[in-house]
Order: C-alpha cells, then sequence, then structure tokens
C-alpha cells in the first residue's frame, strides 16, 4: 500500500520527510520527491502518505464566507489576537480557516473587524482627511505639545478619519513634524 513505509516512521510533515530521506536510510524502491513520482498512481497529500489525516489548507473545503463570519461573530471576540488564540484552539471547526483573509480574501473579507463584528477598521485601511484638513483640526484644539497630542488620541475624542500616528499617515503627504502639525512649530 502506498504509504505503508513512510506512515512507519511516525513524521508529521514534507519537511519532515525530505530531511528523513536525504539523511536516513531511504529504500531504493521509495523516490525522495514522493509527491511528483507519485502524481496520478494514488498520491493524494501529505497527510495520506505520512497518515496524519492533515489536509493542507488550500485543499481544505470552508464555509462560505457569510455562515463562517457568522460563527466568527457567534463568538463575541473583539481582538485580532483573541482570534489567533481561539483558531488555534481544538473548538475551531474544520471547515473554518484559521486565517480568513487568504481564504475570503476576494469572496467578502473587509478585515477583521467586519469578521468579527466590532466594526472597528485597521488603520491601514482607513480613510482620513487630507492633510490639510486634518491639520487644520488638530490646529484648532490649541494643543502644545506632542504629549498633549498623545492624551487627545488617548481620551477617545480623536475623530475616525484623523490618524492617531500622523507621521506615518502622511509621509510624503505635507508631514514636516508635530511642530507644524500643532500649530507650535516647536521641534517635538
Amino acid at each position: 500500500m502506498l504509504g505503508d513505509f513512510a506512515r512507519s516512521l511516525e513524521l508529521t510533515n514534507g519537511k519532515e520527510w525530505f530531511h528523513f530521506a536525504q539523511t536516513e536510510g531511504l529504500p531504493d524502491d521509495i523516490p525522495v520527491g514522493v509527491e511528483s513520482f507519485y502524481k496520478g498512481k494514488g498520491w493524494l497529500s501529505w497527510g495520506d502518505w505520512l497518515g496524519t489525516g492533515r489536509i493542507a489548507n488550500f485543499n481544505k473545503k470552508y464555509r462560505n464566507f457569510e455562515e463562517a463570519r457568522h460563527f466568527a461573530r457567534s463568538l463575541k471576540l473583539t481582538t485580532t489576537s483573541e482570534w489567533k488564540i481561539f483558531s488555534r484552539s481544538e473548538r475551531l471547526p474544520s471547515d473554518i480557516p484559521i486565517v480568513p483573509s487568504q481564504t475570503y480574501k476576494n469572496k467578502g473579507w473587509k478585515g477583521m473587524g467586519d469578521w468579527l463584528g466590532t466594526g472597528r477598521i485597521a488603520c491601514h485601511l482607513r480613510k482620513y482627511r487630507t492633510f490639510n484638513e486634518a491639520r487644520k483640526f488638530v490646529r484648532s484644539l490649541n494643543l502644545k505639545s506632542g504629549s498633549e497630542w498623545r492624551a487627545f488620541c488617548k481620551s477617545g475624542k480623536l475623530p475616525a478619519d484623523i490618524p492617531a500616528a500622523p507621521r506615518h499617515t502622511y509621509k510624503d503627504k505635507g508631514w514636516i513634524g508635530f511642530g507644524d502639525w500643532l500649530g507650535t512649530n516647536a521641534d517635538e
């Protein structure tokens, strides 16, 4: 039977197989490149060859996006970190992907905030005011220092279309420094 020898080795993945095949005593009648050699001759997957039963993520059949998102939202998780912990647990159904952004990239994916139902939009995906409009708003606050700016950002009063880290958002789009941003012209 195809794979009996490999299964007896109790290896867990293709990388371990290649390491074994190149350093141990591989029988002469078994090729190193089993995947290509046995393709069309009974090859199913590494999980089948090694007896682990694992199916490569790209070969798995997942729920459609809407059903999977409904499941994710039912968990009431609020952060990407919480999702990562849950998705690597045994409680994740086999038809829900660990990395949904890859599986559903062109099938409805809008970000983790949408996936979990929190509505949060990742900073790099947000739509911000233009540099001049944002700077005009910030200057109207009459903040005097970078530390006052950071305190304002943490206060919960920062509009969603103004970035908390403006030097990154407006790099090459008008950003000079915090003195210019705040209107104090101080070097901070």
